[in-house]
């Protein structure tokens, strides 16, 4: 199974609006509604700006893994830092090809150096695979740092 990593194209919108029903129905935002309308508005809008960036995995014609990192400034100076809303690889081919994770994260990595980012800084609200994705990042020489608190308001 050949898995192709590669920046988004408008083509792909769809099926990456798809895979990421999936991931709200696996993760701890299930509780909130999925709005595919939005997702698709955020594809198109990435495509016209240079804050923010998509790449997908692709296997045999299908959408298998994205990855959406955007960059932002600092509060405090003006400096530039990349963050991602998500990744997320289907649950059919996390075990399959376990690199496809790393090969989406070195992609935005390389895109973020490009474009002046001083640090990436990922995090990991959705509580799919916590454990094994810091473990990942770690392996990726990524420092853990802080913590991320959630509380519902409802």
């Amino acid at each position: 199974m050949e898995v192709i990593i590669r920046e988004y194209e408008l083509e792909d919108i769809e099926q990456m609006v798809e895979l990421g029903a999936m991931m709200h129905k696996e993760g701890a935002y299930s509780h909130l509604p999925y709005s595919k309308a939005k997702c698709r508005d955020l594809g198109k809008r990435f495509k016209h700006f240079d804050y923010g960036n998509m790449w997908v995995a692709e296997s045999d014609g299908k959408i298998i893994g994205m990855y959406i990192a955007f960059i932002t400034e600092y509060f405090f100076c003006y400096d530039k830092i990349a963050q991602d809303f998500l990744l997320y690889v289907h649950p059919d081919y996390r075990k399959k090809n376990s690199t496809i994770a790393i090969r989406l994260i070195k992609k935005a990595e390389q895109w973020a150096k490009d474009r002046g980012a001083k640090e990436f800084c990922p995090a990991s609200s959705m509580a799919i695979s916590s454990g094994r994705l810091e473990k990942l990042y770690n392996f990726m020489k990524y420092k853990t740092v802080g913590h991320l608190f959630k509380k519902r308001l409802d």
